[in-house]
């Protein structure tokens, strides 16, 4: 069960009702709010900074198969997945009414846009391709509505934002990315085409970015990502690779530079600065970055050859680990002695990605080092990861629960399924009472779309993906 940490303390059932505009009254679900929207978004942002901690307080059961008293009936309820389903198809209908009137999103981007509602829908449908039955979904009626949002979501990308923003997430490659995967699925390869030659036009834009610009929302890396995204759907040589070469070498060499000035970056042998902070993290920081490079091995292995390349995001990987607190979160930068941000973008749970996707790829002493610091992660996530913040994958409850789904798909650990099930499970009880804490209420990476993604991928686990981070 989930007791909330601050002003507002209870069961997981009986969070406040901010928005019925009863505060301290059980939750109870309602066509007819008390007050309007805008007063309603007022009050719960009062809320939110009226709550004394960042987290609400996880009395949740999930399976343990360590510890004695802990069976597969303590953990989520055996009409889980018909809540789930009923979580899915309640917010799908909200979603596409809001966005339908750009109320809840902002702009064409991935992230909070548009964009994200065309990648949610392209998610659901790549679930549906794997086996995901239920809930009325099918794929081709889902690549329909991802190819609709996608277009719509063109038209809100301003062309100053076309020229600044470059990268999957923020930018106009995302959608130029997502809309050629889509086309391919589809069947138009023309279309797919002209969209891939469009994205690498994108790089003349990236290649006049600052030097040090590399990180995953707004620099090369995310570019990177656009790219290799549709490399994994549409083929290997629907890219040209001469593009990922040159910009796997560029972040190399810049992380390589920037270590290189000053004594205290050794251990990292990468390191990388945005805003003049040494960001740690999954969004801004190394751990992003360092994620993005092992996607693309032979790119790496090319820009630096005999093993460097790999050896250096191995040991970049394994300097992060060592400045984790003993929670096992990450510090959101360097010098930050802060352990308070258990969040994918700037603490532990984009670190267990990034750990996750590191294994095998090093010694075996390696291995068990960043399985033991995943672990570690994950139980910190599991204490701490129900956020405040709301539903979303960013900085919310979503993005702290796929923690758990990339190191069960690496370990097959039930313990991991079952902590994410329980997330899910308390999301689907609650998400009518959270869904309006964040600014873009219905976007992908702060909001309801993203629940939306987590929520099919814990019904499909094995083919689980982190959207717009994994692959």
């Amino acid at each position: 069960m989930l007791g909330a940490r601050g002003p507002a303390r209870g069961a997981c059932s009986r969070l406040t009702s901010w928005t019925l505009g009863q505060p301290g009254r059980p939750f109870r679900r309602s066509q007819q709010p008390a007050i309007p929207f805008k007063r309603r978004r007022q009050l719960l942002r009062a809320f939110r900074h009226e709550m004394t901690g960042r987290y609400f307080e996880n009395t949740l059961v999930a399976v343990d198969p360590g510890v004695a008293g802990t069976q597969a009936s303590d953990a989520p309820t055996a009409d889980w997945s018909q809540k789930i389903w009923g979580a899915v198809q309640e917010s799908l209908a909200v979603i596409r009414e809001n966005a339908g009137k750009h109320s809840g999103v902002d702009g064409g981007t991935i992230y909070c846009g548009l964009g994200g509602i065309a990648m949610m829908h392209f998610h659901m449908a790549m679930q549906c391709r794997h086996g995901l039955r239920g809930g009325r979904l099918e794929e081709k009626e889902l690549l329909s509505q991802a190819l609709h949002w996608s277009t719509q979501a063109e038209g809100f990308v301003s062309a100053r934002h076309r020229r600044h923003r470059v990268t999957f997430l923020e930018g106009y490659s995302g959608i130029l990315a997502l809309k050629a995967v889509i086309f391919h699925y589809m069947g138009s390869r023309d279309a797919c085409e002209q969209c891939v030659r469009e994205l690498e036009a994108v790089n003349e834009r990236v290649s006049v970015l600052p030097s040090g610009e590399c990180e995953v929302l707004y620099g090369r890396c995310g570019y990177l990502f656009s790219l290799l995204f549709v490399q994994h759907h549409v083929g290997k040589q629907a890219v040209d690779g001469r593009i990922l070469s040159r910009l796997a070498k560029h972040v190399l060499d810049e992380g390589r530079t920037m270590s290189a000035k000053m004594p205290e970056f050794a251990s990292f042998q990468l390191m990388y600065s945005w805003h003049d902070s040494f960001y740690l993290g999954a969004c801004h920081g190394l751990a992003g970055i360092l994620h993005i490079l092992l996607m693309c091995p032979s790119e790496v292995a090319q820009a630096l050859p005999g093993g460097e390349g790999s050896a250096l995001i191995q040991g970049g990987t394994a300097a992060l680990v060592e400045r984790c607190f003993p929670s096992g979160n990450l510090p959101s930068s360097l010098g930050n002695q802060e352990d308070r941000l258990v969040q994918w973008c700037h603490g532990s749970p984009g670190l267990i990605q990034l750990l996750v996707h590191s294994l095998k790829k090093g010694n075996d002493a390696r291995d068990d080092a960043f399985l033991l610091a995943a672990r570690r992660a994950s139980d910190d996530v599991w204490r701490r990861g129900l956020l405040t913040k709301g539903l979303g994958l960013c900085h919310g409850m979503a993005g702290n629960g796929y923690s758990f789904l990339s190191l069960y798909r690496a370990t097959g650990d039930i313990r991991e399924l079952s902590r994410a099930r329980a997330f899910a499970e308390c999301m689907a009880d609650n998400w009518k009472n959270l869904v309006d804490i964040p600014d873009r209420p219905m976007s992908l990476y702060e909001g309801l779309a993203g629940a939306v993604c987590f929520w099919v991928d814990v019904l499909n686990a094995e083919h689980s993906r982190f959207p717009g981070f994994e692959l």
